[in-house]
């Protein structure tokens, strides 16, 4: 670019100029025009190598970031889970317990009415959280 061509790009009097110079976002990846970083070069030699390299930076920053924050959400996920199939466990041990509680108190216990009602009951509720859980699961 020829001298007469920047100085079409950046006023021949330095004074009154005001350049605002913001941090860039993740939409902002993108670099000043050519002729806006000729400009910024005109006026401190040097100034469009580093606006490049910070844009650079900025962009290695933001990638590292994002795949810290993916690696966050997938460790996440897999101790959800974790605890999902732990809770399940524990549930399925509690309810079998309650179950044969139930029948070991209807047949050598005597009480055949007690004895129903905690079998049936621990079996209802074994049913109604897996229900709950599918429609909850079934709305996300």
């Amino acid at each position: 670019m020829s001298q007469g061509e920047i100085e079409s790009v950046v006023p021949e009097s330095k004074e009154g100029l005001l350049v605002e110079l913001g941090h860039p976002t993740a939409e902002d990846l993108i670099p000043p025009p050519v002729s806006l970083l000729q400009g910024y070069e005109y006026l401190v030699p040097g100034t469009a190598e580093r606006f490049l390299t910070a844009y650079m930076a900025f962009g290695e920053r933001h990638r590292e970031m994002q795949k810290q924050a993916q690696e966050a959400q997938y460790e996440l996920a897999r101790t959800e889970l974790k605890l999902q199939g732990r809770g399940q466990i524990f549930g399925f041990v509690i309810a079998m317990a309650a179950i044969l509680g139930g029948f070991l108190l209807a047949t050598f216990g005597g009480q055949p009415t007690s004895g129903v009602l905690l079998s049936g009951g621990s079996l209802a509720a074994v049913v109604t959280a897996l229900v709950t859980t599918r429609i909850v699961c079934g709305r996300q």
